[in-house]
């Protein structure tokens, strides 16, 4: 069944007041994000906050020491008209996705707006709207833009889509729309030298750890190989014009060459299915989601010019490694 398409002053009407603002409290320091207030239906139901994690870690990143204090700004807080300020509790979070799921006690499902995950495909050119709260300039302000690349990964392995509509400080943690008024992705950091190339993990991931946090009342932490994966691009391919055909894979990045991987050996599939970052491939997303699990890759050897298939256990992230760290 095909969803209503809406124009951006409906989508601003329909979901403005799910949006929330965020401020953490570090000693005698605060900042601000923007948080959105999501519906579940599983274990623990009731109505929570979505955020990014990097609103809930301390200044040095550490995984198991948060901020001191959390609060948001319920708009319209269960239907009184009021704004209310609210503490919040942190339920749990996933730092590579840089995702966290924050509670405020007393919200009430019928009574309070809030927003959906999307399950639509989502395509390079698609619009795309941005909701979010630069505190000290606008509330509630929305900002249009197209879907640059619906599906890449930077560094960590998690699946992200990149945005053109122009984010500013405190717009981190906002939802990003697409034309039904469902969440596709979040706000959680750009490249630098521009404000047209924004990014966040995709809503397919999003909901999934949301549904594990809140299910289980902890964080997610996801699984590693214990290597940095970069896709093969033109560069790489002209350099050191491996055997096989096709610009595809991902190349490991490692200063510790083993048994297993030497740098810039390439890691072409995951359980038989082609990764690269071009849209046609996958992408070596399954790691982060299957600490413990034995996959099978596909390995190109650099040095030797052999491909084989290894079996290779995902190792789980501790919990100091699994933080926010797309740059």
């Amino acid at each position: 069944m095909s969803e209503d398409i809406l124009n951006a002053k409906e989508l601003y009407e329909r979901t403005s007041e799910a949006i929330v603002t965020i401020l953490s409290k570090e000693g005698n320091y605060t900042s601000t994000s923007t948080g959105f207030i999501i519906k579940h239906t599983q274990k623990n139901e009731g109505l929570y906050i979505a955020t990014v994690a990097h609103a809930v870690f301390t200044g040095l990143g550490n995984r198991d020491k948060h901020v001191d204090d959390i609060y948001a700004v319920i708009y319209n807080y269960n239907n009184t008209g009021i704004n209310e300020f609210k503490k919040c509790k942190v339920i749990g979070l996933a730092g590579y996705a840089d995702f966290a799921i924050l509670s405020v006690d007393n919200l009430e499902i019928d009574k309070n707006k809030y927003v959906e995950w999307s399950d639509n495909k989502t395509y390079a050119g698609d619009k795309c709207y941005v909701i979010g709260n630069p505190v000290g300039i606008e509330i509630s302000a929305i900002v249009e833009g197209i879907v640059r690349n619906p599906s890449f990964t930077y560094r960590n392995n998690i699946e992200i889509m990149s945005f053109t509509a122009p984010t500013l400080k405190g717009n981190s943690g906002s939802p990003v729309f697409n034309d039904c008024g469902k969440v596709s992705s979040i706000v959680s950091n750009g490249m630098p030298g521009g404000d047209n190339f924004n990014y966040g993990a995709k809503s397919n991931l999003l909901r999934f750890l949301s549904n594990y946090i809140i299910n289980n009342k902890t964080d997610f932490v996801g699984g590693t190989i214990n290597r940095d994966l970069f896709p093969v691009d033109i560069s790489y391919m002209y350099h050191m014009k491996p055997s096989f055909n096709g610009v595809k894979g991902y190349c490991v990045g490692t200063d510790l060459e083993d048994q297993t991987f030497n740098h810039f050996d390439v890691i072409l599939s995951i359980d038989g299915k082609t990764i690269g970052a071009h849209s046609n491939y996958k992408k070596p997303t399954s790691i982060y989601l299957s600490p413990g699990k034995t996959i099978k890759l596909e390995h190109y050897c650099h040095k030797n010019k052999t491909i084989k298939t290894i079996d290779f256990t995902i190792n789980k992230l501790t919990k100091d490694e699994d933080i926010y760290r797309h740059h």
